[in-house]
């Protein structure tokens, strides 16, 4: 009786954890309340910013004041059981779009210790088997292409 109960507060609660790619700053506000912190990101105009919601951490990574990607995640407990479950995923999943597809484990998306999924052209979502954590985002973005020049002027001089 008591797993049922959790399962329940569990689904209620995800039910109104989700993010939006495109929403803004103040919408992932109104959603979540006040956020627990945030940085700066990894390329100039971005931020990332922690929001805690009932049982879930959501990341959300702001470009130009857009949201261009979100990782959802159970914060660890004492007993390490942080992974999300299949009903938690698919729940995120669903909130950020429809036709998701299960992407084949020798895809450049998916390995050993990851799944993803994909909404052909549009979206990507990954799940880190490891760290728990679900990373939803655009397949191709003006913020991902940023983070590929940062990342070729670093290898400069190699």
């Amino acid at each position: 009786m008591k797993k049922i109960l959790i399962l329940v507060v569990c689904v209620v609660v995800s039910v109104s954890v989700y993010a939006r790619l495109r929403e803004t700053r103040e919408q992932c506000d109104k959603r979540y309340g006040k956020p627990e912190r945030s940085e700066a990101g990894e390329v100039k105009d971005s931020k990332k910013v922690y929001y805690r919601k009932g049982a879930y951490q959501v990341v959300v990574y702001l470009y130009n004041g857009k949201v261009v990607c979100i990782k959802y995640m159970r914060p660890k407990k004492g007993d390490g059981n942080h992974k999300l479950e299949k009903f938690e995923l698919e729940k995120f999943l669903s909130v950020n779009g429809k036709n998701w597809q299960r992407v084949k484990d020798n895809s450049p998306y998916a390995s050993v210790y990851r799944r993803a999924w994909i909404i052909p052209g549009k979206k990507v979502g990954i799940y880190d088997e490891i760290t728990g954590e679900l990373l939803i985002q655009p397949i191709q973005s003006e913020y991902s292409n940023k983070l590929r020049e940062q990342d070729k002027k670093s290898l400069e001089g190699f």
